[in-house]
């Protein structure tokens, strides 16, 4: 029980910290796309 509680614990912590880079990759993409298209 012990080690499923701390195997539910560490995806939950990388689940949170990763949506935060990938969303400014998404963003970053998405600018870059706008100005080239501006251009």
């Amino acid at each position: 029980m012990k080690n499923k509680k701390t195997a539910r614990k560490v995806p939950e912590s990388i689940v949170p910290a990763r949506p935060s880079p990938f969303r400014n990759h998404g963003i970053r993409r998405k600018k870059f796309q706008y100005s080239e298209a501006l251009l």
